[in-house]
This record gives C-alpha cells, structure tokens and sequence, in this order.
C-alpha cells in the first residue's frame, strides 16, 4: 500500500510577524509488520557527535584526518551496510532515547538490537532490560566495539587552529569500558590492547584496523581468530602479537531458548571509509553479518570455519589492568554524556536519574549544548522579543544589524556592546568643573600650587 500527503511547514519571524509556508510531497509505502527476526533495532543514542566533543577516527591507520566527524550513521559511513541489510530482507529502525523509553509492545517486535561503535555508558535500567530480553530469547545482541587505551589517547591531542585551543579526546574510538560493564553479565569482555591485522574466513578475507581483542568468554563460545596481528604501543611504534587473538565471538548464554550476542572488536570493515585506504584488503564484511544473524534465529553455528572454546577463555594480561578512564578523560566527557551525571572527580561512572523520553511521555533529555540553548537561550530570546518595540528606536544602521543576528546569545552580546559605546560616549559629553571652592583649592592657590581638578 502507498500513502500520498503532502506535510505543510509553517516557519514564523515573532520579531517581524512574518510567516512562510513551504509544502514538501509526501510518498509512503507501507507494508505489514516484518517477523521479528527481520526487525534490527539500531542505536544512535549512545553515539556521541563530533562537534561539539573531539571523538578521534576509529582507524589510526588513516592519518589525515582526526575526527570522526561522518557520525557513525547507517544513512552516512554505514551506508553500504545498511543497503546489505535491506536487500538480505532485514528492517532497520534508528533509535535515539534510552532503551528504558521502548514500551513492551515495541521490544515484543525487535528482533537484534544494534550497538555499532557505541562512545557512551549504558545507564543501569538499561544493562537490566538488555540482559533480561536476550536471557529470555526475546532478543539478540549485535555489538561492534572500537579501540579504547589510555596511553594512546594522551597522544592524540593536538592544537586547534580555529579556537587557538588544545583539544583532548574525551574517549577512543569506542567506549570500552561502558561495553564491558554491559557484557559482563554473559561473562564476556573487551580488552585495552589496539590491534591491527586481517581476519580470514572460508573464502573471504576483511582487514581488522584499530581495533580491540576479545579477552574474555565463557566455554561453548563460536570464535574466530585474527592473522597476523600487531599490537599499537604508540602512534609511530608496533610490535607483532605472539598469539592469535579472538576477534569475534558468537555466545548463547545459557540455555536453548536464550538469545545470543555476537561480540566483534572492529568497525572499519563495516565502514565506507574504509574505500578512501590505500590497503589492498578493503573488502567488506558485510556478508559474515548477514549470515552470522541468519544463524543466531537459526540457532546454528555462523560457519564451519569457526571455533568452539571448550573452556573459558581469559587472557590474563588484559584481565590484571585496569581498564578505565582516567579521572582526567573523565572530566571532560562527562558534559557530552547523556548518560552521566556531570560531577567532579573520580574515575567511577555516576549515573544521573533515568533519561527522560519525547513524544508521547515527554521530552529527551538534552545534551550539554542542548541545555544551554533551551535555559540560557531561551531567556535572552524571550528578552529580545518583549524589547523589539523598544528598539525599533534605534538609529537605522543600528537596527539592520541587530535585525541581521539571529542567534539570540549573540544578540544580546550585540546590545550590550552598543549599550557599552553609548555609556562612553555620554560620558564623553559631560564637562567637569574644577573644584577651586574646595578648602584645599584655597590653600594650594595662596601657595601657588595649581588645582589638582581640571577642567575636561
């Protein structure tokens, strides 16, 4: 069935009491409701954005450019994935409010939940409800992690030109320690240690570019291991892995009827960025998905080339470190969660109240930026509307500028500047008279002292 429409956008000056209408054709195909096993939830809320926060790229390997500024979308540099997903059959949904603000009728119908290069913490309501859907089967878990060391984000901060300011990174290429507080509950985690190296599967071969190694898995667990791997220890120096590390892990968690989670420490070859490399393995793998969601509701094995663990897995050297922010790097991204209540000190997460919703149950709740302009913002805009007659007064030149700034904020920098030149020039005008009444006037005078008021 197609629907046709077309949606009217009403855009009002409240200074000039000008309004403008624009229609925009609407064409919608609608469909039934997909089978629950085609329906992908993919999440954006834990996404942070460059700007404002400085998120470095999630290859290191790329050089000229340090922010990750594509948006991590599957309209944007996931695009090739998206396309995949649909034309396997699959149906997408972008989310963007805490999975607390999903009614029970809206997880009944989700199939896979989505977290692909995810940057902030999961609140703990939202640990709760994802580990009671995928323990239940109702639900499976698609994780694709990024990078995360705390020696490497130190090095790459560098001078901004443009602000003539030092930027910091608030956090790797993903969120690795708000990844491992999720997945622990199915006794799984990441590791701190950046790799590098190709990932080799029947006869596909995909490159595994900055990303994190599995260091952690219960037995039964389907693997696959990554070849010829090195380690970044800084920006210039690499050393070679001794051993194979496990790349990507398929785990059931407990019985037959349980969900699964498919873990896998990289995005670059999920990524279209990877097409502007000069690598010779830039081949995709979006197939390895496409069949590894295929067997989770099947209930079978991604592939014969994989690993089944007989023991748990756990990689020693990664489990003894600390794997953290740093009270540092945690100050300053702090202010850019949504997550996080923005306090002072300390390395521990402090997680605010439940993330409010919008639509239906009320608003979401902002970001820093967001706050600002709906508080501060608010106020001054509200102030320049009430003053518009006022300053109709001005002189012309004056008026046309004010009337060209249409952020509020700066046009109340705009007002008080003016008000400040007009203050001055007042002041210039009025003369001030020398004091020679004054009985040290007298005094001086009859010694021949002159006045220490004069005249402007």
């Amino acid at each position: 069935m197609v629907l046709y429409g077309v949606l009217k956008l009403a855009i009002e000056s409240v200074t000039e009491r000008v309004m403008s209408v624009s229609d925009f054709p609407v064409r919608l195909v609608v469909i039934r409701t997909p089978p629950r096993e085609n329906r992908i939830l993919w999440d954006l809320y834990h996404s942070l954005r460059y700007p404002p926060a400085y998120i470095p790229r999630d290859s290191l390997s790329v050089g000229k450019d340090m922010l990750d500024w594509l948006g991590d979308h599957p309209h944007t540099n996931f695009e090739g994935f998206y396309r995949k997903l649909r034309d396997e059959g699959f149906f997408i949904e972008v989310w963007d409010q805490s999975f607390t603000c999903l009614t029970p009728h809206q997880l009944d119908g989700i199939g896979f939940l989505f977290l692909i290069d995810s940057e902030d913490f999961f609140h703990p309501d939202e640990i709760s409800m994802i580990h009671e859907r995928v323990i239940n089967g109702k639900m499976s878990l698609v994780v694709a992690a990024e990078w995360f060391n705390s020696a490497i984000l130190n090095e790459i901060g560098f001078m901004d030109d443009n602000t003539r300011s030092f930027w910091k990174a608030v956090i790797g290429g993903g969120n690795v320690p708000a990844l491992n507080m999720l997945l622990g509950s199915f006794n799984v985690s990441l590791g701190d240690d950046v790799i590098s190296g190709s990932v080799g599967l029947e006869n596909h071969r995909f490159p595994f570019r900055s990303g994190t190694p599995i260091t952690r898995l219960p037995a039964g667990s389907e693997v696959i291991f990554g070849n010829g791997f090195t380690k970044l220890k800084s920006l210039q120096v690499d050393s070679v892995l001794k051993q194979r590390p496990i790349v990507l892990a398929h785990v059931r968690p407990s019985s037959s009827a349980s969900g699964s989670v498919l873990v896998y420490g990289d995005t670059f070859c999920l990524d279209s960025i990877r097409l502007n490399t000069q690598t010779a393995d830039s081949e995709d793998c979006y197939s390895l998905f496409v069949d590894a969601l295929r067997a989770m509701n099947a209930r079978q094995r991604i592939s014969s080339s994989t690993f089944i663990l007989d023991k748990e897995h756990e990689d020693q050297d990664s489990q003894n470190r600390n794997i953290n922010l740093s009270p540092a790097v945690m100050a300053i991204f702090r202010p850019h969660s949504r997550v996080l209540r923005n306090v002072n000190g300390g390395d521990s997460p402090v997680f605010g109240p439940v993330p409010e919703c919008f639509g239906s149950n009320g608003p979401m709740k902002p970001t820093m930026d967001e706050t600002f302009m709906k508080s501060e913002g608010k106020t001054l805009f509200e102030k320049t509307v009430n003053r518009t007659q006022r300053r109709r007064n001005l002189p012309e030149p004056l008026y046309d500028s004010f009337m060209s700034i249409h952020d509020p904020f700066e046009r109340h920098l705009f007002l008080l500047f003016v008000s400040f030149l007009l203050s001055r020039l007042l002041l210039s005008l009025v003369p001030c008279r020398p004091q020679t009444h004054s009985k040290y006037s007298r005094r001086a005078n009859r010694h021949g002292v002159p006045s220490p008021t004069m005249s402007v």
